[in-house]
């Protein structure tokens, strides 16, 4: 959403803010979130970022209200303390938990969002235990103490004898508590308690870090060729998907998705509105959510880079509209992806469970494991995206400019440089092609001729014939058939099945 949203948005909003648990909050546009209170009320707060920490609003009644206090917290800076309580030596000498849990946690719980305060409670739990008896005081001027603590954290962390993993440290888990630190300490720095920030420059262990946060130290590295597959991989790691014929739609479509630009974070909480309305398919799609799982809880916030306008193209829409009309035309707010209760999906899960096994069954790699030889995540098929974009014509005539791209991948067009700088010009030998025609293209690259193109010619056979060609039983075929997980048509009393189909969904070798 951009600027105030209307009260046929909001109204949206708070039907499924109703079908969350208490206390669950939606982005509402303007970095404001709403919640609904114990009496069903709308309740708005709002999160701003200055620098690298992030200061919130209180609660209000309206997101006028809150976004008119959002703008007057940004011109004013910091607010002033209050004298009647400690003065800042006495607080100094305070633990940090202390000061964890009598300052820095209500501000976390009265001024940010649901998200951040689970993210923060996590880190803090894994925190306090290394820091007993430490003060803030002592955390300023003991560099030391930093070293300890993340020795401590990394000896907790690493995996044991035994494990899968063993020796191995989770390097994104071990951040965490030095993250949740640098937010404390950060809190004590804008309220005079401390005069530094104590963890700034820290070199954490899941990134390098420069102590100036220079171009010369980027967050982003550039992308090797190596890194970059080609379109047609993007449909091949869809062969080995498994699913009844809707599932299986879902299932495909998430490859094709990450790669016109959505990250897997949007895909999970992607809705029917996003893409289409009453009438049909649109001509963009409007990415306004995104999934993060924080301890186990799967919460829907603002995306990464903000709401953001992709172009749809006409490929993605016809298999978006397929997977429409297998759920059976639901409502327009229904989740496209969903898991297989109907409910936000568990990226984790997705990728053990469907991703792998179908690189596995595509012949890309030796194991259904994310360190088999070959395996790679999901995410990297976004260089495909960007790659192919980059050279791709437009359908009325031209090519997209590098600002363009990198709105349709969530970047700004110095990252796109920095990041792509060291891909070859068109790799893929795909200039002069739309986005459409190497999109299709990929696909009968993968599948030969699909139903739908003009030169495809379905091959019927019945359910003795399908039998002997996919080695299943005949009266199995027509269990799944009856089921639903096989398309099939039943004429005279008989059941028959496309050739096709049999390959679409795993019982024959795709065609060659």
């Amino acid at each position: 959403m951009s600027g105030a949203p209307s009260e046929r948005e909001l109204r949206r909003v708070e039907r499924e803010l109703k079908k969350l648990e208490p206390g669950a909050q939606k982005a509402v546009g303007g970095g404001i979130y709403m919640r609904l209170d114990r009496s069903g009320r709308r309740r708005f707060q709002f999160r701003l970022r200055q620098g690298r920490g992030s200061q919130a609003g209180h609660t209000y009644d309206s997101w006028e209200k809150a976004n008119q206090a959002r703008n007057g917290l940004a011109d004013a800076g910091s607010p002033p303390s209050d004298p009647a309580g400690p003065t800042a030596p006495e607080i100094c000498n305070w633990t940090v938990a202390r000061y964890a849990t009598e300052a820095w946690w209500p501000t976390v719980l009265g001024e940010l969002d649901l998200l951040t305060q689970l993210d923060y409670k996590r880190g803090l739990n894994d925190l306090l235990p290394h820091l007993k008896g430490v003060t803030l005081g002592e955390l300023e001027t003991s560099p030391l103490l930093i070293d300890k603590l993340k020795a401590d954290i990394a000896a907790a962390k690493t995996f044991p004898p035994g494990h899968k993993r063993e020796g191995q440290l989770p390097k994104a888990a071990a951040d965490k508590p030095l993250k949740t630190l640098s937010a404390i300490c950060g809190h004590a720095v804008k309220r005079k308690i401390l005069t530094r920030n104590p963890m700034a420059g820290v070199r954490r262990f899941n990134r390098r870090r420069s102590a100036a946060g220079t171009p010369d130290a980027p967050s982003h590295r550039p992308v090797m060729p190596s890194e970059v597959k080609h379109p047609r991989t993007v449909v091949l790691a869809g062969v080995g998907m498994r699913g009844d014929p809707a599932r299986l739609e879902e299932r495909r479509a998430v490859p094709e998705l990450i790669m016109i630009g959505m990250r897997p974070s949007d895909t999970m909480a992607m809705r029917h509105r996003w893409w289409r309305d009453e009438h049909g398919p649109l001509r963009h799609l409007h990415i306004e959510a995104a999934v993060k799982d924080l301890a186990g809880h799967l919460l829907e916030g603002e995306p990464k880079t903000g709401a953001r306008d992709l172009y749809l193209f006409e490929a993605i829409a016809e298999r978006l509209e397929r997977i429409y009309q297998l759920q059976g035309r639901p409502s327009l707010d229904a989740l496209t992806i969903p898991n297989a209760n109907g409910g936000l999906l568990d990226w984790g899960n997705w990728r053990t469970q469907v991703w792998y096994p179908s690189l596995h069954r595509g012949g890309i790699t030796a194991a259904p494991t994310a360190d088999a030889p070959g395996a790679f995540v999901p995410y990297t098929l976004r260089h495909v995206g960007v790659t192919v974009m980059l050279h791709a014509e437009r359908p009325e005539g031209g090519t997209y400019s590098e600002r363009e791209v990198a709105r349709q991948f969530g970047h700004t067009v110095a990252t796109l440089d920095r990041v792509y700088a060291d891909i070859p010009t068109d790799m893929h030998g795909i200039a002069g092609l739309t986005m459409d025609e190497i999109i299709r293209t990929a696909r009968r690259e993968v599948w030969g001729p699909l139903p739908g193109d003009p030169d495809h010619e379905p091959v019927e056979h019945d359910l003795i014939a399908a039998a002997k060609l996919t080695g299943v039983d005949n009266k199995a075929l027509a269990a799944r058939i009856q089921r639903g997980s096989l398309p099939g048509i039943k004429r005279h009393g008989k059941y028959y099945v496309t050739q096709f189909d049999l390959a679409w969904h795993g019982l024959l070798p795709r065609p060659s």
